[in-house]
């Protein structure tokens, strides 16, 4: 086994600790997860997942998104069952809706010859402006998380956000030293994201017990 392969399933049992301490957390009621995003991840990571894996060869080094995509379904239908999930805002549903135009335009794109012809003119392969589309999605998708991180208290924990951009920085040293061109944007990203609520978690006042 090759050493980016190993970093790879070592990210994604990362991703998997990080999804099960979330769950812990929010049914003992130190977590008040964010209905909004945990929508749009609920069925954006698996096409952001099926979009990556796409692009190139799978590889060990690729479990994480495949990870991800599982462990987000699990979490919410889990998370709905038990209904630790608030009502959705109305700004959050104009979030909803636009995360919904993308994911509608990704499949005009897959499935018609319009995206033949927007690769002729761009020069980029379909599948790699799908991925940027659906990149621009998880930007989206996380603005009512780091919203409600910022105004409450009890909203988050930075035990599973911490644990997240672990998996994600691993991941980037595995592509990296796999060779991966254009897929090193979603680790990157989603390190980026996850590490900010992280650094929010950080800089606020320790929460009282929630």
């Amino acid at each position: 086994m090759k050493l980016f392969e190993l970093l790879g399933i070592i990210a994604a049992l990362f991703q998997i600790l990080g999804y099960y301490t979330y769950y812990k957390l929010s049914i003992r009621g130190h977590i008040r997860p964010n209905a909004a995003s945990w929508l749009i991840w609920f069925y954006g990571n698996a096409i952001v997942c099926i979009s990556y894996l796409s692009i190139g060869t799978f590889s060990l080094a690729d479990l994480l998104p495949i990870v991800c995509a599982l462990s987000n379904i699990v979490i919410v239908v889990a998370l709905w069952l038990k209904k630790f999930f608030g009502p959705i805002e109305p700004y959050e549903k104009t979030i909803i809706t636009s995360d919904i135009i993308i994911t509608i335009l990704w499949l005009f794109l897959e499935y018609s010859s319009f995206g033949l012809s927007i690769e002729l003119f761009t020069g980029m392969s379909v599948a790699l402006i799908i991925h940027i589309l659906l990149l621009t999605s998880a930007v989206i998708s996380f603005i009512p998380v780091i919203k409600d991180t910022l105004s409450d208290k009890c909203a988050e924990d930075k035990r599973p956000w911490v644990i997240w951009s672990s998996a994600y920085l691993v991941w980037i040293i595995a592509e990296t030293l796999s060779g991966a061109g254009w897929n090193i944007l979603y680790p990157a990203l989603y390190l980026l994201l996850h590490s900010a609520v992280f650094i929010i978690l950080i800089l606020k006042k320790p929460k009282p017990y929630c």
